[in-house]
């Protein structure tokens, strides 16, 4: 208000403006796939890294699963036959039998937390391999899946390792036979369509036509590896501090050469006592915990 009248402001967002606070924030826009597909390979390594070292990280991931599939989703059928051939089927369905169905939810639900996404296909059997139903799920990691595999030809597509048709339906999704990171099956692997009715792929689309999913510890990469630091710095200086429990001085006399100074090593041909001489025959300072000096 300016001598008793309103001034109009001008309404825009915050978030929108050039100020100092939002001068370093990134202005460009992006589609909902180009930088999924420039930074999945990476953020996949540093998430699958973080998993393996972080304890903060392998709590989140527990908890994640936990909350989401808990002990395993489990159906119950009111037709007792069925649900006898659902419990013998359950425990025989991985493809690589070392799951039954509730393990493997736990297993795709914690590869989604940890890459983003996670693939399973459904693999026929023939009615001579004894199974009760001719059905196996392969799971596989999504790594299988190239982000960066995208052609053009007649009119199909391929983006981002899956295949859409001309209505823009997937149709195939273009996977690696073996996984590509196994240095074993590097130098024999190929390319293999495989219609998308016989692929599950789970991740969670979080913008309108988006294709692969990100790790679910995207947005705390970069705060997870500075606690890491921040950790280990505090604890070198904690233990360091640890080595020092008292000093004793005196004052030497003037003709005292030999005395050494704080911080002078001590060579071993110093050390009157055998004991303490240094093993290797090298001059040392050793420092141990609550030490005096």
């Amino acid at each position: 208000m300016r001598d008793g009248k309103l001034v109009p402001v001008n309404p825009v967002y915050e978030g929108a403006t050039r100020s100092r606070r939002m001068s370093s924030r990134p202005a460009f826009a992006t589609g909902p796939n180009m930088s999924v597909a420039r930074s999945l390979p990476l953020l996949q390594s540093r998430s699958q890294h973080a998993i393996r070292n972080n304890a903060y990280a392998v709590g989140a991931k527990e908890a994640y699963v936990s909350n989401l599939v808990g002990k395993g989703i489990r159906p119950n059928w009111r037709d007792s036959e069925i649900q006898d051939l659902w419990d013998t089927w359950a425990n025989e369905c991985d493809a690589d039998g070392g799951e039954s169905f509730y393990g493997l939810e736990s297993m795709v639900t914690g590869a989604q937390f940890e890459s983003g996404e996670c693939l399973t296909r459904f693999r026929l059997r023939r009615p001579s391999d004894g199974l009760s139903v001719p059905l196996q799920l392969q799971v596989m990691e999504s790594a299988q899946l190239d982000p960066n595999y995208t052609r053009l030809f007649g009119d199909s597509m391929i983006k981002m390792g899956i295949e859409f048709n001309g209505i823009g339906r997937r149709s195939a999704f273009h996977l690696w036979r073996f996984h590509p990171h196994e240095k074993l099956t590097s130098q024999i692997n190929s390319r293999v369509a495989i219609p998308a009715r016989d692929i599950v792929h789970m991740y969670r689309r979080q913008r309108p036509g988006q294709l692969r999913g990100v790790p679910e510890l995207t947005p705390v990469l970069v705060t997870l590896y500075g606690i890491d630091k921040m950790q280990d710095s505090t604890l070198a200086r904690q233990t360091l501090a640890q080595m020092f429990g008292a000093f004793v001085s005196r004052k030497p006399a003037a003709d005292d050469d030999e005395f050494p100074e704080f911080g002078d090593a001590i060579s071993n041909h110093e050390l009157e006592d055998d004991e303490d001489r240094h093993p290797d025959g090298e001059d040392a300072m050793e420092f141990t915990s609550g030490a005096i000096h």
